[in-house]
């Protein structure tokens, strides 16, 4: 494979202010993107959009949250984790529903399966004494919790469902499969900012605080970093 960069032709442009950030499970294989747009005239409102490579625009539903520091869509779209500071909310074709209502907690990301059916959440305490991670199902039952010695920054659950990369403060990353079992750990010397995997998680991207970019197999070797 050529390591020289490919000319592309630029299907259409379209600038659109604060919509939120495109999400892992948001293009699809055809080239449509989803995208949550802030409404125009009344605050905490986006609504999702589907757009084409040709650049029409479907609307989809609608959402409110309050300042969302994270989101997430499952492939479809039929399902959305949207977390603040101190509340995680799910819509499921639109219905909202506020999860871990009694929980008072930092959270510090949520990400989705692409069936919408798991989501996995990392949760600090209010002093951040204690940080976890929480698997749950979007219909509310929660499967399992796993503490983690040092403080979560990002996460990142495979499309598949089958295992979470979770980056940390110390920078050291850690992967874990659906049933909790850590299957790996690879420390890196800067804070890990943010993570992504393959659908199945079998190679990795950890980007750290200083740029560093580690790309990690699916053993937790490291490949590469530039």
């Amino acid at each position: 494979m050529s390591d020289q960069p490919r000319a592309v032709n630029l299907l259409f442009d379209r600038r659109i202010r604060n919509h939120l950030p495109v999400t892992h499970l948001a293009v699809s294989d055809d080239g449509t993107v989803l995208l949550a747009i802030p409404d125009a005239y009344e605050t905490r409102l986006y609504r999702l959009m589907s757009v084409t490579p040709a650049g029409s625009y479907t609307e989809l539903g609608t959402f409110s949250v309050e300042k969302p520091s994270s989101t997430d869509l499952s492939l479809d779209g039929k399902v959305l984790v949207a977390a603040t500071i101190d509340d995680i909310y799910v819509f499921r074709n639109w219905e909202k529903s506020r999860f871990f209502p009694n929980s008072r907690a930092n959270y510090v990301g949520a990400s989705l399966s692409a069936s919408g059916d798991l989501l996995a959440v990392g949760i600090a305490d209010m002093i951040a004494s204690t940080h976890v991670i929480v698997l749950s199902r979007t219909t509310g039952a929660q499967v399992w919790m796993k503490s983690l010695p040092h403080i979560i920054t990002c996460l990142r659950m495979s499309a598949d469902g089958s295992c979470i990369l979770v980056g940390c403060e110390d920078g050291s990353a850690v992967m874990l499969d659906s049933s909790r079992k850590v299957l790996w750990t690879l420390s890196c010397e800067d804070p890990i900012v943010s993570v992504a995997l393959t659908p199945s998680g079998d190679f990795s991207i950890l980007c750290t605080r200083s740029g560093v970019v580690h790309a990690v197999g699916r053993e937790g070797n490291r490949l590469w970093q530039v």
